[in-house]
């Protein structure tokens, strides 16, 4: 399972929904108990993707700081989130072949027409070859 607040979530679907009909992506760093994933941050990143229509890339720049940073306060990079306009939120074929960290956490947020209509949560399972799908906790402030 993966923990987010209320604001935490409303930050990632106010940034799928600006970037729209461009996907959009980002980190989320915080920390894992037993089983769950709790965020603690969530770092909006540009997207660097040639095509980002139907591509994200995290700018490795902000993913190089918060490894920085991370190290220092004891902090995971625990899950990465990007937005499919008009695409559902399942990992694509794109996903799967570019997904390498199976320790983190996969939150795709459907848009449709600029707005998030579904958010889904996904654990890889082995690196390309397949996700499977986890619950999402949404806690208040």
């Amino acid at each position: 399972m993966i923990v987010l607040t209320n604001l935490q979530m409303d930050k990632i679907l106010s940034h799928a929904e600006c970037a729209y009909p461009d996907e959009c992506c980002g980190l989320l760093v915080g920390e894992r108990r037993v089983r769950d994933v709790f965020v603690r941050e969530v770092h909006q990143s540009a997207n660097r993707a040639a095509s980002p229509a139907n591509q994200f890339e995290i700018d490795p720049q902000l993913r190089f700081d918060l490894e920085r940073r991370m190290r220092q306060e004891s902090l995971d990079l625990v899950g990465v989130y990007h937005s499919h306009p008009d695409g559902g939120a399942w990992p694509s074929e794109t996903d799967i072949d570019r997904a390498w960290e199976s320790d983190l956490v996969w939150l795709i947020i459907d848009v449709k027409d600029g707005s998030a209509v579904a958010t889904r949560a996904h654990l890889l399972l082995e690196p390309k070859l397949r996700f499977k799908e986890t619950s999402i906790e949404i806690i208040s402030n």
